[in-house]
C-alpha cells in the first residue's frame, strides 16, 4: 500500500531577523493586555477565532469579531483587514478573500455593502492567510487581487466549457499575459503566439519577471480604458492540464484544439461598461490572531513580512512574483502601515525593519555557520563566496570536501554552475564566478564525508538576484 502523504505548512525566517518595536494594549475594562502592534502588524487575542467552522463550514471564521477588537484600537482607514491566525485552519481555507464592500460595476462582480457589520466606513474586504502565507508573495497578490475579480465568465462569453480550480472566479486559459488569478494556469506560465513553418501555435511559455496583473484585472481596476485592452483567445480545451487543479505544464508545451477570439466589448456586453472608484493607493492591515498574546520573536516574524508586502522593491520571490506597485505596472501603491485610533494616547511605532534586498544570515544554510551575512543581490560577472565553518552541533561528521552550486530560475539543472573546496578544520572558503544571465538564483551547499560518500545537502536557499 501507497504511504498516506501529509502536508507540513512552516512559517520560516532569515537567521538574521530584525528584532521590532512592540507596544502592549491593555482591555477596556484594565485587565491584562489583549493586543499589541508593530510598526506594520497588529496582533490580538481573539479565543476560537476558527471555531465557528464547526457549524459554519469551512470559510466560516470569527471574521467580524475580530474586526470589531481590531477598530477598539486601530483606525478606520484600512480597505483590507487581513486576518493570520496563529493556530492554521485545518482544510481548504489557507487562503481566502471576503468582499464586505464593493461598489464596482461592469466588472462581473456582485455589488455588495455589508460595512455597517463591521462598524467601518472604508473596509472593502477581509481576507484570511494562514501559515507562512503572510510571507508568500503570490498568495498576497492573489488575494488582493481577488477584490475585483475574476468573475467576468470569460469561458461563458467565448461558449466554451470551463475547468481548472474554481472557474467561476478565476481566469481561464487564455492568451495573451499571465495571470495571478488564472484556474487553468499557474502564474509562472503564459500561453504565448508563435510562428512556424507549418502555421501559428501557442506554446506554454515562462512569465516574464515581475509577474504583472492580466490586462483585464488592470481594466476591472480601473487602470485601463477599453481601448487599451488586447483581444482575448479563449482556448476551448480549459481541461487539457487539470480538470479541476491549477497546471504549471512544461515550458514549450503546445496548445491543444480550437480556440475563440473575445474582445473588449463582448466582454461590456455581458456585463456593462467599468463603473466605480478607483484606487492608487490601498491600505492593508496585518492582524495576527490567537488565543494568547504571540511571543516578541513571533512580533518580528510577522513584522517583518507584513513590512515587505508593501515595499515598491526588492521582494521579489525566486518565481518571478514581485510587489502590488510591481504587479500593477507602478500604477498603485500598497501601505501596510499600523496607524493607532488614538495617536495620542496610542502613538504609532516608527521604528521598522529593513525589508528590501535584505541580505541572507549567516546561519540560513542549515549546519553552515558562515563569517558573514551574504549579499542577496550582485552584479553580473561579479563573484560569489561562502567562507565559514561547519556546525558540529548540527553536522557532526568529519567532511572533506564542500561544493557551492547556483541555479537559475527556469534554467535546466544542466546549465547549474558549482565549485568544489576541501574543509579543512571544519572550515570551507569557495568562490564562484557569477555568469553573464541576469535573474534569479537559487544557492545551494553540499558536504561531503569522502569521495566516494553520497553528499549531504545542507539548505537551497533563494533568492539571489543578479542584474
Amino acid at each position: 500500500a501507497e504511504p498516506d502523504l501529509v502536508t507540513l505548512w512552516l512559517r520560516l525566517a532569515p537567521s538574521n531577523l530584525p528584532s521590532s518595536a512592540v507596544r502592549l494594549l491593555t482591555a477596556a475594562d484594565g485587565d491584562e493586555a489583549n493586543a499589541q502592534y508593530a510598526s506594520h502588524v497588529v496582533n490580538i487575542v481573539i479565543p476560537g477565532f476558527g471555531d465557528e467552522r464547526i457549524q459554519g463550514g469551512d470559510g466560516a471564521f470569527a471574521f467580524g469579531r475580530a474586526a470589531s477588537a481590531f477598530y477598539d484600537h486601530f483606525s478606520d482607514q484600512y480597505q483590507t483587514l487581513t486576518f493570520v491566525p496563529r493556530k492554521s485552519p485545518v482544510g481548504e481555507s489557507e487562503q481566502m478573500n471576503v468582499n464586505v464592500m464593493n461598489d464596482i460595476a461592469g466588472v462581473g462582480m456582485p455589488l455588495v455593502d455589508d460595512r455597517a457589520f463591521f462598524d467601518s466606513e472604508v473596509l472593502r474586504s477581509v481576507q484570511l492567510l494562514s501559515a507562512g502565507f503572510l510571507a508568500q508573495r503570490r498568495a498576497g497578490l492573489h488575494q488582493l487581487a481577488h477584490h475585483w475579480g475574476d468573475m467576468s465568465d470569460l469561458a461563458d462569453i467565448a461558449g466554451v466549457v470551463s475547468a481548472g480550480f474554481e472557474p467561476e472566479r478565476h481566469t481561464p486559459l487564455v492568451s495573451p499575459g499571465a495571470t495571478i488569478v488564472g484556474a487553468v494556469l499557474d502564474g509562472t506560465r503564459e500561453i504565448r503566439r508563435f510562428s512556424t513553418e507549418a502555421g501559428e501555435v501557442f506554446r506554454v511559455a515562462a512569465s516574464t519577471a515581475p509577474v504583472l496583473f492580466h490586462p483585464l484585472q488592470l481594466y476591472r481596476m480601473g487602470f485601463l480604458d477599453p481601448a487599451q485592452i488586447p483581444d482575448i483567445t479563449v482556448f476551448e480545451r480549459q481541461d487539457q492540464f487539470d480538470a479541476v487543479r491549477v497546471a504549471t505544464p512544461v515550458v514549450g508545451t503546445e496548445i491543444v484544439g480550437p480556440h475563440v477570439t473575445i474582445g473588449i466589448n463582448d466582454i461590456m456586453a455581458a456585463h456593462g461598461p467599468r463603473e466605480g472608484p478607483v484606487f492608487s493607493e490601498w491600505n492593508q492591515a496585518f492582524v495576527v490572531v490567537s488565543d494568547e498574546l504571540v511571543s516578541r520573536r513571533e512580533m518580528d516574524y510577522f513584522n517583518f513580512y507584513a513590512k515587505r508586502a508593501e515595499a515598491t522593491t526588492g521582494t521579489r520571490s525566486y518565481d518571478g512574483f514581485g510587489s502590488f506597485n510591481e504587479a500593477t505596472g507602478g500604477r498603485a501603491l500598497l501601505h501596510t502601515g499600523i496607524e493607532p485610533r488614538d495617536a495620542m494616547a496610542d502613538p504609532a511605532v516608527s521604528e521598522s525593519p529593513d525589508v528590501s534586498d535584505v541580505p541572507f544570515g549567516a546561519g540560513d544554510w542549515r549546519g553552515l555557520v558562515l563569517d558573514q551575512p551574504l549579499p542577496s543581490r550582485l552584479r553580473r560577472g561579479s563573484s560569489l563566496t561562502l567562507s565559514g565553518r561547519v556546525d558540529s552541533k548540527i553536522l557532526p561528521d568529519d567532511y572533506q570536501f564542500f561544493v557551492l552550486r547556483i541555479s537559475r530560475y527556469g534554467d535546466p539543472a544542466a546549465a547549474s554552475k558549482w565549485t568544489q573546496s576541501s574543509v579543512t578544520g571544519g572550515r570551507f572558503s569557495a568562490t564562484l564566478r557569477i555568469g553573464p544571465l541576469p535573474g534569479a538564483y537559487a544557492i545551494d551547499a553540499f558536504v561531503f564525508v569522502d569521495a566516494k560518500t553520497p553528499p549531504l545537502t545542507t539548505s537551497a536557499v533563494t533568492s539571489l538576484f543578479v542584474d
